[in-house]
């Protein structure tokens, strides 16, 4: 059932489920749940237990290195590709 959500195969950044599930796990814990909170956020996966209500937020500015900018870039690069998917696939519906 999940290559009906459009995570791998053509025209996207993944070639298969084990391309996507690897990509998931270089990015640990905190990127799943981000994909999560995405997926919820889309319509395309339902959970009470996951829920915005009493969450809170804060921004800060912090000195990051060289190796965790890296890192974020990656995830962001990751994210663009995958909201880029999302976006793909719901025209062609």
């Amino acid at each position: 059932y999940m290559d009906r959500m459009g995570f791998w195969g053509e025209s996207t950044p993944f070639k298969n489920a084990d391309d996507f599930i690897d990509k998931l796990r270089d990015r640990g814990v905190g990127f799943l749940e981000m994909l999560a909170i995405e997926m919820k956020a889309s319509g395309k996966y339902v959970a009470r237990a996951l829920s915005f209500e009493e969450a809170e937020f804060c921004t800060e500015t912090i000195k990051i290195t060289a190796e965790q900018r890296k890192t974020y870039d990656s995830a962001c690069q990751i994210w663009h590709d995958v909201r880029k998917q999302f976006l793909i696939l719901s025209e062609k519906r």
